[in-house]
């Protein structure tokens, strides 16, 4: 037996997602913080807070775990550039780049974007980046090489 709910809640996420889900990085550079609802809309984008104070992370997606050299080394100078000059690597194919500043997140995206790559749906409560073997195509031993499925599903998405 169901029970009807006469007072639904929903979350301060969903409500946040409702409103909108559209950040001016620049404007916040000028202003100098990162509001709470900034905070929770920047996850769409690819973009986390950190622990220590002023310092945001953000993971760059590469679909199917298939990365080509030009991307490599993009990734390896926007690392150089904006973080640490270290990529971190998560189970989920992406590249993760730490202690950026919030001054940098602009220029960051849009230097992301120019080397034909993202961060839209890096983190969240969002479809993530679609992992799959970048060896499958050679593999002896596989029942189906997903990854042309899984690069289309990323650009849908995107």
């Amino acid at each position: 037996m169901q029970r009807g709910l006469q007072k639904l809640r929903r979350s301060d996420e969903e409500a946040i997602k409702e409103a909108g889900l559209t950040l001016d990085f620049d404007e916040m550079a000028r202003k100098g913080s990162m509001s709470a609802e900034e905070a929770a809309i920047a996850k769409w984008y690819g973009i986390y807070r950190s622990r220590q104070p002023g310092h945001h992370m953000a993971r760059v997606l590469v679909p199917g775990g298939q990365i080509t050299s030009v991307q490599a080394r993009a990734l390896a100078e926007l690392a150089s550039k904006y973080s640490t000059g270290l990529l971190s690597w998560t189970t989920r194919q992406s590249a993760q780049l730490h202690a950026l500043q919030l001054a940098d997140l602009g220029p960051f995206l849009r230097d992301v974007k120019a080397a034909g790559m993202t961060t839209f749906h890096g983190c969240g409560d969002v479809t993530r980046n679609m992992a799959a073997c970048p060896w499958a195509q050679i593999c002896p031993h596989r029942r189906i090489d997903v990854l042309p499925y899984a690069k289309q599903a990323a650009e849908r998405l995107s």
